[in-house]
């Protein structure tokens, strides 16, 4: 750890027969500081999936309605159908609805009732939408492609996924489908403590018993003051 390193220097600046009693000293106010400087942790969240691929389609611009759970909201979003062979699929731009379009695959707009955001698929296996692009929990959500994919897609021929429907193109327009496809719509964003960016330390010093974690600490940084003044020069001391 660096933080320790620099710590270790200074107790050695000071001289090795007060070395110990500075380390001890020291010691809470290095862990203070590392995690001070700790980036929030990542997180990952499956936020729907549905996987059975007991069919195939093709040939159509194809979409999908999706529920989510009720541990939201989540930003950092993506989303991908699944090709024959099991493997994460995107092509062209995917469009985020709040409602059902039953309008021609070419015409999805930014100007499309219900339109949320677009985005172009990212090396042919997922849609990662901006940051700025929030779901909220327990609400239904509706992605549709604009143009037809190249492979054919996953699919579960009974329709068996609750939270939503396949959608196709019959003729010329989207109209529901008797299936889902096979898909998973995930997040992946940070999650800091309660002090923006401090991550660990905030838990510490606001949670449970961080008053007194708060107070020694400052006393250790009292005692390691009057330690490095050295003997006869304490605020103590006469002339």
């Amino acid at each position: 750890m660096q933080v320790w390193g620099v710590v270790s220097n200074c107790v050695r600046a000071v001289g090795g027969q007060v070395a110990p009693s500075l380390m001890r000293l020291l010691a809470p106010a290095a862990v203070a500081i590392a995690l001070l400087g700790a980036a929030p942790a990542a997180r990952a969240d499956t936020i729907a999936q549905y996987l059975v691929n007991n069919a195939q389609t093709c040939c159509s611009p194809f979409g999908q309605s999706v529920t989510t759970t009720g541990t939201g909201p989540w930003t950092s979003i993506s989303f991908n159908f699944y090709d024959a062979s099991n493997n994460a699929y995107a092509a062209g731009n995917l469009y985020l609805l709040t409602q059902e379009y039953t309008g021609r695959a070419g015409s999805l707009s930014a100007a499309t009732p219900g339109y949320v955001a677009q985005v172009a698929a990212t090396g042919g296996t997922s849609w990662v939408f901006d940051p700025s692009v929030t779901l909220q929990p327990n609400t239904q959500y509706f992605f549709y492609m604009n143009s037809t994919p190249a492979a054919s897609l996953a699919v579960d021929s009974a329709g068996g996924y609750a939270g939503g429907t396949e959608y196709s193109v019959n003729g010329t327009t989207f109209s529901a489908a008797s299936g889902d496809l096979d898909f998973t719509l995930s997040s992946a964003q940070a999650s800091p403590g309660p002090i923006p960016g401090s991550g660990l330390l905030s838990y510490l010093l606001l949670g449970f018993g961080g008053a007194a974690f708060h107070k020694r600490l400052r006393a250790r940084f009292a005692a390691l003051r009057e330690a490095l003044r050295g003997p006869g020069r304490s605020r103590s001391a006469t002339a």
